[in-house]
This record gives C-alpha cells, sequence and structure tokens, in this order.
C-alpha cells in the first residue's frame, strides 16, 4: 500500500538557504577582491556554511 506523503518546507529553511547563498556570494568576492578583506571573506563564507548545515538539520528534524 502506498502511502501519500507530501513534503513541506519551512520558511525558516528557506530564509536560512537564502541568507546561506548571499553569504556565499559576498564572501566569495571579499576573498578574491585585491586588498585586506580575506578575514571577512571568511567569515562570511564560514556563516553561509553554518547556515546550510542549520538548514539540512532543521530539515531532516522536520521530515523524521
Amino acid at each position: 500500500m502506498a502511502v501519500s506523503h507530501r513534503s513541506r518546507i519551512n520558511p525558516l529553511i528557506i530564509g536560512l538557504l537564502v541568507v546561506g547563498a548571499v553569504l556565499l556570494v559576498v564572501g566569495l568576492i571579499f576573498f578574491f577582491e585585491p586588498g585586506h578583506h580575506v578575514r571577512r571573506g571568511l567569515l562570511a563564507i564560514v556563516l553561509a556554511a553554518a547556515c546550510g548545515i542549520t538548514a539540512f538539520v532543521l530539515q531532516r528534524r522536520t521530515r523524521a
């Protein structure tokens, strides 16, 4: 017997993914821009990764 399951994505997860994508773009721009923005770029990239991991964990918890 097939069980119908409708997947619903939480708006918080969408928000985290959008913020993570923006931080990733900003981080890459800061990282490759000539000057002294390497630390800011790395910080933005780390925060983007944290947003992605948090969204993944929240999605797994809501599905389980």
